[in-house]
């Protein structure tokens, strides 16, 4: 499990509210990490489909994250958590792609497997 964390600020995402227990929940960023023995309420999993693409899952309750409306063909698409994911031909419209920041050695940038 691990922490999506702000390289700049420390601050992490997790779930509007605290915890991705309901479908439609929204991700929000700023948040002070929780190391406590409710942690996982805002770790995530990477679910691997190939070696470079993964679905992103909440550790506690195991909802997918989607972009809402259902795909991020353009900045600014919020993302939200539901159940399932979407296995079929279309399926990169909600995988993600880790790639190394070059400006910062050690971390990198999440984007979006489709566009």
């Amino acid at each position: 499990h691990f922490y999506l964390q702000d390289a700049a600020s420390g601050l992490c995402v997790a779930a509007r509210g605290g915890e991705a227990s309901g479908n439609g929940v929204e991700l929000a960023g700023g948040v002070t990490k929780d190391t406590g023995p409710d942690r996982a309420r805002m770790q995530f999993v990477a679910e691997y489909d190939n070696d470079e693409r993964f679905y992103l899952r909440d550790a506690k309750y195991g909802r997918y994250v989607h972009p809402t409306g259902g795909e991020a063909n353009r900045n600014g698409i919020e993302l939200q958590f539901l159940t399932g994911k979407d296995t079929g031909p279309h399926r990169s419209r909600m995988q993600l792609v880790r790639e190394a920041d070059p400006s910062a050695p050690g971390k990198f940038l999440l984007r979006d497997a489709k566009f």
